[in-house]
């Protein structure tokens, strides 16, 4: 019985502190829709544990537990996948700023030793950013 009370406990504390995630609206609305699913689920399966083993025998798997065990490795995967999709998206997005900043520091470099005119250094610095746009957004 004390499991049971300690494992509801952790269920709902990272719950809420899983609800204070600070995201889009669209993206928080469907995140703390599946949070409060997983809640629920998870609160019945610690109060009602012979529920898995139902669910999993009606899959075809012989134990709740072993269901269990199949869907968290599914999330995991799963987790892992939308990860490395966000890394690589921060990587694209850091490159872009990298570049940036590199020909901006080389436009500066050139314009301070060269001593061009006011005129020419603005459009020099008008073409490169032409060539690099200034948008490094998430969809980049």
């Amino acid at each position: 019985m004390l499991i049971k009370i300690l494992l509801i406990v952790l269920v709902l504390a990272i719950s809420l502190y899983m609800f204070k995630a600070n995201l889009g609206a669209k993206q928080t609305a469907w995140r703390r829709l599946g949070i409060l699913g997983f809640a629920v689920a998870a609160v019945i399966a610690v109060i009602f544990p012979e529920i898995t083993t139902k669910i999993a025998r009606f899959l075809g798997v012989g134990r709740g537990a072993d269901l269990l065990l199949y869907l968290l490795v599914v999330l995991v995967l799963y987790n892992m996948l939308v990860q490395a999709k966000q890394r690589n998206a921060a990587e694209r997005r850091l490159t872009k700023v990298t570049r940036e900043v590199a020909i901006n520091q080389a436009i500066i470099g050139r314009n301070e030793h060269s001593g061009l005119s006011g005129n020419s250094r603005e459009k020099l610095q008008n073409e490169n950013q032409s060539d690099f746009p200034h948008d490094v957004s998430a969809n980049g």
